[in-house]
């Protein structure tokens, strides 16, 4: 008789699959084996342990009372064997799992609400959690562990652990509305937009960090006067004649084709920022994390 440490899990898998069957040919069939290979390796078994398992008869197999022992012993360790690879399957197959995104407002409508709403399509039994965050706080949470993917916007400090995907380069605008609407009359200088109110994103934001650039370049320090905390509440600031600000490209036009707000022209152009889709160098995202995320790149396309 050999160690019955060196028994493989194996064998006892196929003792377990052909105990509950009752049969070898039937064990072989679910076992994707053949019979005699099923009766190979249930012999093998057996000469390990030093003790028959099986009664064998022409109706088919039963099990002894050392084999009936072992079959208590064995059953718990594979029921969550099969359970475990029957949940790996379904993962696989995104018949289940979490996906765990994070990522500002703007980033929400423009490429993760296009994205969830194909995915969900695609695969209705996979999870999705959602968070809303500036972008150093997204940052912390996927270098944590606690999201899947971030998505937002430049600019953003860069960290080592970052595998960086960008979506889409963005087109910023500088404008006005309402009463401030004759201020898009002429090309306007950096100084000359911090003499009207200025409405922004609050500090933490990339728009906020993307601006004190944009006017520090000029030698100007960057004071927004009204502080509002997404681009849609900023858009209806400056249709309202609240002040002026800076809008993306695809909002802004909206505006200003219907007539809500005009597009200042500038002596210092407002440079492109990237989008960008974030995911941990050293984690392997799941099936369920990969599938959405290139949901997220084909919106983006």
């Amino acid at each position: 008789m050999g160690s019955n440490a060196t028994i493989s899990f194996e064998l006892y898998r196929i003792f377990y699959v052909t105990a509950k069957c009752g049969n070898i040919t039937q064990a072989a069939r679910e076992l994707y084996l053949t019979q005699p290979s099923v009766t190979k390796h249930i012999r093998t078994l057996e000469e390990e342990l030093g003790c028959p398992l099986f009664y064998r008869s022409r109706r088919g197999v039963s099990l002894t009372p050392e084999g009936q022992t072992l079959f208590q012993r064995v059953e718990p360790a594979c029921r969550l064997f099969f359970s475990a690879e029957q949940e790996l399957a379904q993962l696989r197959e995104l018949q289940s799992g979490t996906v765990t995104i994070a990522s500002t407002e703007m980033s929400f409508q423009s490429y993760v609400l296009p994205a969830m709403e194909r995915f969900q399509s695609e695969h209705p039994r996979v999870h999705i959690r959602f968070s809303n965050a500036l972008n150093a706080a997204m940052i912390d949470m996927l270098k944590n562990g606690l999201i899947d993917l971030a998505i937002l916007h430049e600019p953003f400090r860069h960290e080592e652990f970052m595998e960086i995907r960008i979506l889409e380069r963005m087109d910023e605008y500088a404008v006005c509305g309402g009463k401030y609407a004759g201020f898009a009359h002429k090309a306007r200088t950096p100084e000359e937009l911090l003499d009207l109110p200025f409405i922004s994103m609050p500090q933490g934001s990339s728009t906020f960090e993307y601006l004190t650039r944009y006017f520090a370049e000029a030698g100007l320090s960057f004071q927004p006067d009204i502080e509002l905390t997404t681009v849609e509440l900023t858009a209806q600031a400056i249709e309202r004649g609240l002040g002026i600000g800076i809008l993306p490209q695809r909002i802004a036009a909206q505006g200003v084709a219907a007539g809500r707000m005009q597009s200042i022209p500038l002596t210092h152009p407002l440079p492109a920022r990237n989008a960008c889709l974030l995911t941990h160098r050293d984690r392997l995202p799941s099936v369920a994390s990969r599938a959405f995320a290139e949901n997220v790149l084909n919106v983006a396309i």
